[in-house]
C-alpha cells in the first residue's frame, strides 16, 4: 500500500503554495549545510553507545495520503518491542536518546525529507500509518491537503512533545486517540485555513525560541 486512501473511503485535493516550496528548500538547504558537523557527531555517538542503525525510519502519512519514511535519529534500543507512544521516562530510550529528544535533535534528519518534497518546515506533524487507519475520520482528511511539517502550532504549545500533556496513570495510546488527536487535528485544520508566509515564519521563530529556552532550562538544572 502506497497511499492510505487505497484502504480508506476518501480523498483530498492538495493545496499549492509556491512561496512555501521556495522557503522550505532554501532554509532546509542552509540548515543541512550548517548542521552537517552535528549530523556526523550525533551519528558517531549513536553508533558508539548502542547497537543498531543511526537512523529510525518511521512509516508516516503525507500529502494526499501518500506513505513515506520519516527520518529520525534513533533514540531507542534497537529491536526492543513496546508501545507506539513514548516519553523520556520510557526504559527503551537510550541515554543519548533522552538528550536528543529534549532538544528535538532527533528530528533534524527531517530536513532531508523536506528537500525530497515529502515534508515542509511548517505543517501538520506526520502521523503513523496505523494511527491514521484506525482513528482518522473523513473530517480529518483535510490535514493531508498540505505536506506534513517539521513543526506546528501544537508542538510549540506543548513543547517538547505531547507526552507532557498525558496525565499520570492514563493509558498513553488511548489518551492520545481520544483527547490529543482531535485537538491536534483542529489546530492543524485552522493552520491550513490561514496559511501565510508571515505565519510560517512566526511558527519557525517560535520553535527556535522554544529550543533555546529548553537549553537554558537544561543548563540551570545541570549546574544545581
Amino acid at each position: 500500500m502506497n497511499n492510505v486512501f487505497e484502504k480508506l473511503n476518501g480523498s483530498v485535493k492538495k493545496k499549492k503554495f509556491l512561496w512555501k516550496n521556495i522557503l522550505d528548500f532554501f532554509l532546509s538547504s542552509v540548515a543541512i549545510l550548517l548542521l552537517m558537523p552535528v549530523f556526523l557527531l550525533i551519528g558517531i555517538i549513536i553508533k558508539l553507545t548502542s547497537k543498531g542503525p543511526v537512523l529510525y525510519l518511521g512509516k508516516r502519512v503525507g500529502l494526499e495520503g501518500k506513505i513515506f519514511y520519516q527520518y529520525k535519529f534513533r533514540t531507542m534500543d534497537h529491536n526492543v518491542k513496546g508501545g507506539h507512544f513514548t516519553s523520556n521516562l520510557d526504559a527503551r530510550i537510550t541515554t543519548i536518546g533522552k538528550f536528543l529528544r529534549t532538544f528535538k535533535l532527533d528530528e533534524i534528519p527531517q530536513f532531508f525529507n523536506i528537500i525530497k518534497g515529502e515534508m515542509s518546515l511548517v505543517g501538520p506533524r506526520p502521523e503513523a500509518v496505523d494511527v491514521v487507519m484506525k482513528n482518522y475520520k473523513p473530517s480529518y482528511y483535510g490535514v493531508f491537503s498540505v505536506r506534513p511539517g517539521l513543526t506546528c502550532t501544537l508542538q510549540i504549545r506543548i513543547f517538547p512533545d505531547f507526552t507532557n500533556k498525558i496525565p499520570e496513570g492514563k493509558d498513553p495510546t488511548k489518551y492520545y486517540n481520544e483527547v490529543i488527536l482531535p485537538e491536534r487535528i483542529q489546530e492543524d485544520l485552522e493552520y491550513i485555513d490561514s496559511i501565510s508566509f508571515i505565519n510560517d515564519l512566526s511558527i519557525i521563530i517560535k520553535t527556535i525560541n522554544c529550543i533555546i529556552l529548553e537549553i537554558f532550562k537544561y543548563n540551570r538544572l545541570s549546574f544545581k
